[in-house]
């Protein structure tokens, strides 16, 4: 047994002694109610009213027998405890495996086992000795028929006189011979009576079969401390048949062709997050009315769909909170089942099973209000574990065959990926071949919409609005989130909206509806081309991406928004002209400059700057009063003097950026000579850097020729500003010049992109580096700890003098961000196996899965049931992180 219940011990103290000859009864009835096994100790039965010293007494225990100084079933309350026992035995046995306990009075408790198969209850109501209280019992609601009382029993003094007690514990004498107890003479049993017949109750309504209503009970004089009596209780009449009913749509879930699995057979992984998540914001942005389900006493659940009513249960279900308020909200009323409904049934693509709640809801409804928390569970629960089901039947095969982590990871493309009205992409061509999305009017503006869903960075501080899409965001995510889960058509439409934007070389980082977007950020286009070469690898006749049309919202850096459609281009040509752009060295200054676009940046942060080096081949851009990379952040403190300071400017050519161009030009000449791709070379005619033709082959040999040469920090280094040694380079020619030197993790990302640029021994010298200084427990630290600038702990409202800290500057100067670990665990098993040892090798895959164990935990432990965004310095959680983050479960995938 798991464990064992004991009303008292060898070791404890006699409770006659220390409570009262009352208690003894009411006691061992509770105990004998419990779930679990059961024990006493010889001479409590017999009423001994002292502790018997298993070590220094020298008494025999009285022998079993009808003589005097014997014990029998008369002797005390043994008869009492073999009822009891019995009734223990046959719960048990009988399958009453749930169990509520609760008070009408301080001393009176209310102890029900219920039998989930048969709906029976047996309950015990039992009045103890705890405090002494003179209260009169309020009669007792029962809703069901009492079919009889299984046991009532007493032992208590005439009037409860506490004197009396007393005396007879105090005048007790002990035999010389044997262990003896109180002789009590005012012990009372009865069993399998009426209810009629009872001392202690007399019933006050109707008990027949066809009343409905409630069985009402009251408490005789008789009813004293001391006293139990325990009822059977069977259903009424038409909660059976409702049970029937439910039990019918129960078994639903197991039928292959049945009505509950023809209606999820039709939905999509859009109909489904709506169905199973859907955050407050979005639900809010639809129109309709609808918000998160409020819980009195407890508040809002993480999300509209059943995944926040679930990931409650399961805690429920792990402390057997039976008190907890969603439970009360539950026996209270159908508030919650309504809105579970109702909410589906106003979409057309979610109606049907909408209906169906309804009508399981409305055979719920009927039941017992203690019964309702127990089927809404197994409804909600059972049809909860088909949708899931259904969603990865839905994806790749990867995702099918994968392990239960990677299916539970692969949630977060249902999580995050939808359609929002006040975040909606930019419109695709209408010339664009099939399939193309949806296209309908939108119910309460009548405009011409097209249902794209698109990708939110993150949960909660992205859910919505315009700070739902980012450009950086999306296509870090792409091939974790779309590509390795198959939703390729979902992936296509994000490739070619984002590329309608495409101004000055660049796709928006902030992307608002295309017309109010942001072009601040230099590694944005490289993620996007870098995902459509992924593209073109992973989905079947992917290449044919490169031929479709793209609606230019801008189709040079200077014309206004256009009409869709008005100026079609065709993708490899949007891809060129961002080449193009680099090879050019663009210059230009933000559209809107000033205090209104960015009330932190300094003025000079609005002049951009991207180009490439034809010397190194490495892609540069960006200025000290700037950050264009992902590590983003904007001072914004005036106290700690940090606004308008990029915490990490990364201007210069940085290292993941410098990968992603070499996988791209690398891409792109693969694609040319099989004729998917119409250029070899960008050839300039204008622009700051002149007439220049730069073949594609030139340009990676040249990325390739300088990369090891520039980056690579060896022993023999003497740089002023070398703080550690064998490591690569942050950046190459920052302003700075001593931030090229930081260790931070992007050249781990860069190893796994184009790991073509790297020394095999030198990259596993800098992984070794990392694993001891950058790895955190979840992830991975943005920046050296010995670094003057690091720290690890992001406070984003810190409202302090410190430069390092106030409002969140240190969010990428230290805290472990998840996304990171995507790519340190495939870096290190791709280059264990690039050094040919065995014993590496294995150590690595040791080392992996010591990490993805953690990352198993973590998930778990989050009720947004995903990754977050970060953690602070050694795991900690992180209040200011979005607990729900694309790129974290993206990577790991």
């Amino acid at each position: 047994p798991y464990s064992w219940f004991y009303d008292q011990t060898h070791d404890n103290p006699c409770q006659i002694e220390r409570r009262s000859i009352e208690d003894a009864i009411p006691r061992s009835a509770c105990i004998s109610m419990a779930y679990c096994s059961t024990g006493s100790n010889r001479g409590y039965d017999e009423l001994v009213p002292h502790y018997i010293d298993v070590v220094h007494e020298t008494r025999f225990y009285p022998k079993w027998g009808y003589q005097s100084e014997q014990t029998n079933e008369k002797t005390a309350m043994i008869s009492i405890k073999k009822s009891l026992n019995k009734l223990h035995i046959d719960l048990a046995q009988q399958g009453y495996t749930q169990l509520l306990v609760d008070q009408l009075t301080k001393n009176v408790l209310l102890i029900t086992r219920y039998n989930p198969s048969t709906h029976k209850s047996i309950l015990l109501i039992a009045y103890t000795s705890f405090i002494e209280e003179n209260v009169r019992i309020s009669p007792l609601s029962i809703e069901g028929i009492i079919d009889e009382i299984i046991i009532e029993a007493s032992i208590n003094n005439n009037n409860n006189n506490n004197q009396e007690e007393n005396d007879l514990i105090k005048n007790f004498k002990r035999s010389n011979e044997y262990i003896n107890g109180i002789e009590c003479k005012n012990v009372y049993l009865n069993e399998n009576l009426s209810i009629d017949k009872s001392r202690f109750i007399r019933l006050t309504s109707s008990n027949s079969k066809d009343y409905i209503g409630f069985r009402t009970i009251e408490f005789t004089e008789e009813f004293k401390k001391g006293s139990i009596i325990i009822l059977e209780i069977s259903l009424l009449s038409h909660i059976q048949q409702s049970v029937i009913n439910i039990k019918q749509l129960l078994n639903q879930f197991n039928i292959h062709d049945s009505q509950f699995n023809q209606i999820v057979k039709q939905l999509t992984l859009v109909d489904l997050e709506r169905i199973i998540y859907r955050t407050s914001i979005e639900e809010q942005s639809d129109g309709k009315g609808f918000d998160v389900y409020s819980i009195p006493d407890y508040g809002k659940p993480i999300y509209c769909g059943i995944q926040g009513q679930i990931s409650i249960l399961d805690k429920i279900h792990l402390f057997n909170q039976i008190k907890h308020p969603f439970i009360i909200n539950l026996k209270q009323g159908n508030w919650l089942m309504i809105y579970i409904s109702n909410r589906l049934k106003i979409y057309s693509n979610t109606k049907q099973l909408g209906e169906w709640y309804e009508n399981a809801f409305e055979y719920i409804s009927k039941l017992s209000r203690l019964m309702i928390p127990i089927y809404f569970d197994l409804i909600l629960n059972g049809s909860y574990n088909i949708l899931i089901e259904h969603s990865y039947q839905l994806m790749s095969p990867f995702i099918n065959q994968s392990s239960i982590f990677v299916k539970k990871l692969s949630q977060s493309t249902i999580q995050l990926i939808s359609y929002v009205r006040d975040a909606r992409l930019p419109l695709l061509s209408p010339n664009l071949r099939e399939p193309r999305p949806l296209e309908g009017k939108d119910e309460q503006t009548l405009e011409y919409v097209q249902y794209s869903p698109s990708l939110a960075a993150g949960f909660p501080h992205f859910s919505a609005g315009i700070w739902r899409n980012w450009g950086r965001d999306t296509f870090i995510s792409l091939r974790g989130l779309l590509l390795l889960t198959g939703r390729y058509e979902e992936a296509r439409y994000l490739i070619l909206s984002y590329g309608g934007c495409l101004r000055h070389g660049l796709i928006p980082n902030l992307l608002s509806d295309g017309k109010t977007a942001r072009y601040n950020a230099r590694d944005a286009v490289w993620w996007w081309l870098y995902s459509i070469s992924i593209y073109t690898h992973l989905v079947p006749d992917g290449y044919d991406i490169l031929n479709d049309k793209v609606s230019r919202l801008y189709p040079t850096n200077d014309s206004p928004a256009q009409a869709v459609g008005l100026h079609d281009q065709l993708l490899y040509d949007v891809i060129h002209e961002a080449l193009l752009r680099h090879v050019q060295l663009l210059t230009f200054r933000e559209r809107g400059a000033g205090h209104s676009l960015d009330s932190n940046m300094n003025d000079q942060g609005f002049n951009n700057q991207i180009g490439i080096d034809t010397k190194t081949g490495f892609v540069y851009g960006g200025n000290q009063w700037n950050c264009g990379t992902w590590m983003d952040k904007m001072g914004s403190s005036e106290k700690a003097s940090n606004k308008g300071h990029p915490a990490t400017p990364r201007d210069g050519s940085a290292i993941e950026l410098v990968a992603l161009s070499r996988a791209t030009i690398s891409w792109i000449i693969h694609m040319n000579k099989q004729g998917y791709y119409p250029y070899d070379s960008v050839d300039t005619s204008s622009g700051s850097s002149g007439k220049i033709k730069l073949l594609f082959t030139d340009w990676l040999n040249r990325i390739d020729e300088n990369f090891e040469k520039e980056f690579w920090i060896d022993q023999s280094n003497s740089s002023e500003y070398v703080n550690r040694k064998q490591i690569y380079k942050d950046t190459v020619n920052s302003t700075f010049k001593w931030t090229d030197f930081q260790l931070r993790p992007n050249f781990i990302i860069a190893s796994v992109i184009a790991p073509e640029m790297f020394d095999k021994t030198h990259i596993w010298l800098a992984l070794k580096q990392a694993e001891t200084i950058l790895l955190g427990k979840y992830g991975i630290k943005t920046l050296d700890p010995s670094d003057y600038n690091y720290v690890g702990d992001y406070v984003n409202d810190d409202d302090s003098h410190d430069y390092k800290r106030a409002g969140g500057f240190n969010y990428h100067n230290g805290p472990e961000w998840l996304w990171l670990m995507g790519y340190y665990l495939r870096s290190k098993l791709y280059w264990s196996k690039e050094q040919n040892d065995p014993i590496i090798y294995k150590q690595t895959i040791k080392h992996i899965r010591q990490i993805i164990s953690l990352q198993i935990d973590l998930f778990n432990s989050n009720d947004w049931k995903g990754l977050p965004e970060l953690t602070n310095a050694d795991g900690r959680l992180c209040p200011y992180s979005c607990n729900l983050q694309a790129w974290s479960s993206a990577t790991l995938i």
